[in-house]
Formats: C-alpha cells, sequence, structure tokens
C-alpha cells in the first residue's frame, strides 16, 4: 500500500471507529498536523508511526513505498537565527518605543535604532513566513510577509518624515495595523489548531496582537501609548513561540533520527 491509498485507508478506518483527527493523534501521540497530511497523501508515514497507527485503528498497514520524514522541510538552522533576530527586534522596539513618545532622540541615535529595527524585524517576520509554510497556515504566512514589506517602508518614511509624504505614512501605517490585526488572526487560527502545551500560548497571543493593533489605530495617544507598550510584551512571546518550535522540531528531528535507526 501506498500514497494516496494509506491516507484514505487510515480516514476510512477513523470515521468507522467514530474518532476524530485530534482524538486518533492523542491515541497515537502524535501532532494532529501528522494526521492531517498522512490522510491528505501529503507525506508516507515512517514505519514507527505506521505501527502506532496500526495499533490505533487495529488494522496492518503494508507500506510499499520509501519512508519519508513527515514534515515539510525547514531549515532548524534558519529558525534559530530568526528567534534570535527577534530577540535583538524586541529589545529595540523599547527603544522605539520610547522614540515614538517622546521624540527625543538626536538623529544618529534614531537612525542607528530604526535601522536595527528594519534589519531584525524582516527576519523576525521571515521566520514566521517560514513556520507558517511549515505549519500550512496561510494567514500567518501571508501577513508575515505584507509585514516584510510595510515594516521597513514606515520606518523609512518616518526617518525622511516631512509634510508631503503625511498622508502616505498614514496609510502605510493603516495598512501596517491591519495587517498586524490579520497577523494576529493568523496566531489565532494556528493556536485553534493545537492540541499540544502551545495552545494557550498562541491563543493569549493572538488576542494580544489584536488589540495592539486596534489600539495603535485609536487617535487617543494614551491608547496608542499603551498599544506600543504592549507591542513589546507581544515580540518577546512571539520569540517565545520561535523558540519553542525550534525546541520541538529539534526533539522530532532526534526522534526521527533514532526510530530511522532502530526503527
Amino acid at each position: 500500500m501506498d500514497q494516496p491509498e494509506i491516507g484514505t485507508k487510515i480516514a476510512e478506518l477513523r470515521d468507522a471507529k467514530g474518532i476524530t483527527q485530534k482524538e486518533l493523534a492523542g491515541l497515537c501521540k502524535i501532532d494532529i498536523r501528522t494526521i492531517q497530511r498522512i490522510e491528505a497523501g501529503d507525506v508516507l508515514p515512517r514505519k514507527y508511526t505506521m505501527k502506532l497507527l496500526s495499533k490505533a485503528l487495529d488494522y496492518s498497514f503494508t507500506v510499499t513505498g520509501a519512508v519519508q520524514i513527515e514534515t515539510n522541510t525547514i531549515s532548524l538552522k534558519s529558525l534559530k537565527m530568526t528567534f534570535i533576530a527577534g530577540l535583538v527586534y524586541s529589545v529595540n522596539a523599547i527603544l522605539v518605543v520610547i522614540d515614538l513618545t517622546s521624540h527625543h532622540f538626536k538623529q544618529p541615535l534614531r537612525l542607528t535604532t530604526y535601522t536595527v529595527h528594519i534589519l531584525s524585524g524582516v527576519l523576525f517576520f521571515y521566520g514566521f513566513y517560514k513556520l507558517g509554510h511549515y505549519l500550512k497556515n496561510q494567514v500567518l504566512a501571508v501577513s508575515s510577509v505584507i509585514s516584510i514589506v510595510l515594516l521597513p517602508l514606515i520606518n523609512i518614511i518616518y526617518l525622511s518624515y516631512s509634510p508631503l509624504v503625511d498622508a502616505l505614512m498614514y496609510f502605510v501605517f493603516l495598512m501596517l495595523c491591519i495587517n498586524m490585526s490579520i497577523f494576529g488572526a493568523g496566531i489565532l487560527i494556528e493556536g485553534s489548531r493545537r492540541s499540544d502545551s502551545l495552545k494557550d500560548l498562541f491563543f493569549i497571543t493572538g488576542v494580544a496582537i489584536i488589540a495592539e493593533a486596534c489600539m495603535n489605530l485609536s487617535p487617543n495617544f494614551n491608547l496608542q501609548t499603551v498599544g506600543l507598550y504592549i507591542s513589546i510584551a507581544s515580540n518577546i512571546v512571539l520569540c517565545a513561540i520561535l523558540y519553542l518550535e525550534y525546541q520541538r522540531m529539534s526533539s522530532k528531528r532526534l526522534s526521527t533520527d533514532s526510530a530511522t535507526v532502530f526503527g
């Protein structure tokens, strides 16, 4: 038996038992996304996973194709790099917020601060683009790409600010806030799909990001300031999400290698 027959058979057996994909994942102690990808025919499960599925579904599978790793390719090195960029972005964001609320920075310091903000921010959101692509979360992936474009643009406009670009700056800022709301929705969507310990973290972070975006759109300066400080906290938690995903994938790769050797 090969894909897509395996995926179709697993779905049939699961339906016959009256259990959901989430319940089957729990029985096998594997991620629900693995079940979804196998049933969709996207991946051919490795031998160890087939044993778990056979036991849970009371069915003996015969796999004829080559065993594959059950994940989309994502570089752990790039994920670690974007996590580090996120830390830099989060710390540097404190300086950005101070400048936005006080306007006391001298030009050399302001230029350095916003240059770091742009470079680290691009890498940071690139990490979430890769993560969204890996998790098949198009809302997260697409909004991350838009952030990669809008974040440098709004900072460049701010650094070269003049009354002539006032309307342009407001438009880009509006688009950025709307996009951050969509990004927050992408985080929420991921939380709704999870059955692991990160579920609540995704949910809380998604709500916070949407709240900060709404506050930043407010004409009230004090509310905008609160939104900016919430964004600092949100960025730190987003860094934690990247790190925890890095740890989870590292462990999964290690267990896959072990299963390949001993399975």
